[in-house]
C-alpha cells in the first residue's frame, strides 16, 4: 500500500487558458493514503494577487465571486506559492525524493491545475535539473475525471460531469460552490468515496492467473 500523501487541491482562476491565467484563489487539503482521512493542521487556503489584471476576464470573476477591488488586496502571487510550496513540502519525509513526494489529486487536473502548476513552479524555481516540478509525485496522479470514467462510462446516470451535477447525484452541498476550498474538500470527499470502493473490491477480487 502506498505510504505517499494524497494532496487534493483546486485553483479558482481568472481565465480559462491553461497557458496565460492564474490562480486567483489556491486551496489544497492532505489525505492521510492509509485511513483516507483529513490529516491534522492538514489544510491550505489563500487569494492570490494576480501579476497581470488585463488576463481577468468577467465570466470566470462571475463564477467564483471574486471581484477585481477583492484581488488587489490579496497576497503578492510569490508569496502565497512559496507558501503552497512548503504545505506540500511538509509532507514529503524524504524532502525532495521523487518517491516520497505527496500524490497530486483534484478535479480535472491532468487538463487544468496541474498545467498550471508545473507553468508557475517552472517560474518560481520549483524545478528540479531537467525543469520539472519537483513538489508532487511525477507519476501518480488521482484525478476525480478518470474515477467517473472507470465507473459511469457505461451509464446514463450522469447527464454531465460538471462539478454542479455531481454535487446534486452525490448529494453534496450546493453551498459555497466554485469557491477553491468548497470545491477542494468536496472533491476529496468523493476521490476518498471512490478509493474506499475500490479498496472494498480489490479484497474480494483474485487478478492472478
Amino acid at each position: 500500500m502506498t505510504s505517499n500523501i494524497i494532496i487534493c487541491f483546486d485553483f479558482e482562476t481568472g481565465g480559462l487558458d491553461i497557458r496565460t491565467t492564474e490562480p486567483i484563489e489556491i486551496a489544497a487539503v492532505a489525505i492521510n493514503p492509509r485511513t483516507l482521512s483529513i490529516v491534522p493542521d492538514g489544510t491550505f487556503y489563500s487569494l492570490c494577487k494576480p501579476t497581470d489584471f488585463a488576463l481577468l476576464q468577467d465570466q470566470a470573476l462571475a463564477v467564483n465571486g471574486k471581484t477585481r477591488d477583492q484581488l488587489k488586496k490579496a497576497p503578492e502571487q510569490e508569496a502565497v506559492w512559496r507558501s503552497f510550496a512548503t504545505f506540500i513540502k511538509r509532507f514529503n519525509p524524504k524532502g525532495n525524493s521523487f518517491g516520497s513526494a505527496p500524490i497530486a489529486a483534484g478535479k480535472n487536473i491532468r487538463l487544468f491545475d496541474l498545467p498550471i502548476f508545473n507553468r508557475l513552479c517552472q517560474k518560481y524555481g520549483f524545478t528540479d535539473k531537467n525543469g520539472d516540478q519537483n513538489l508532487f509525485h511525477r507519476r501518480k496522479v488521482y484525478d476525480l475525471e478518470d474515477m467517473l470514467e472507470f465507473w459511469f462510462h457505461n451509464s446514463e446516470e450522469l447527464p454531465d460531469r460538471k462539478m454542479d451535477t455531481l454535487r446534486g447525484y452525490f448529494g453534496l452541498s450546493k453551498d459555497g460552490a466554485h469557491s477553491a476550498m468548497v470545491d477542494t474538500k468536496q472533491t476529496a470527499e468523493l476521490i476518498v468515496r471512490f478509493l474506499k470502493v475500490h479498496r472494498f473490491y480489490a479484497e474480494k477480487i483474485n487478478f492472478k492467473g
